[in-house]
Parts: structure tokens; sequence; C-alpha cells
């Protein structure tokens, strides 16, 4: 009986390291979606900025002028 005891509390120890390593690992999985969620921000206020300049008559005029100094060299 004294052995089933020692596996017992053998069992309990190992559960209780398993639930200490399960709590570490969800607060670093916490950590790293947080930080992908910052990033998907910033990765979205870029887009939003580079379409903003992709649509924008700025882009438009340095495209034609860009066409007009390819056509010159090419001349």
């Amino acid at each position: 009986m004294n052995e089933s005891a020692d596996q017992l509390s053998e069992r309990v120890r190992e559960v209780q390291s398993l639930t200490v390593q399960v709590a570490e690992t969800v607060k670093i999985v916490d950590a790293i979606s947080k930080q992908l969620n910052e990033r998907e921000k910033v990765l979205q206020a870029l887009n939003t900025k580079l379409l903003e300049i992709y649509y924008s008559r700025a882009w438009r005029i340095i495209q034609l002028l860009w066409k007009i100094r390819l056509s010159s060299y090419r001349q």
C-alpha cells in the first residue's frame, strides 16, 4: 500500500509540474498573440498609407513623368 501511495504522490507531482508548464506556455502564447496583433495593426496602417499614395494624383504624375523620361532615353 505504501508503494501505491508513493506512486500516487509521484503522479500528483507530475500533474502539478505539467500544470505549471501549461500555464507558462499559455503566457508565452498570449504574449506572442499580442505581438502578432500589434504587428497586424501596423501592417494595416502601412497598407492604408500605401493605397493612399498609390491612388493619389501625385503618384499618377510621377508615373507619367517616369514614362516620359524612359521614352526620352529610348530616342
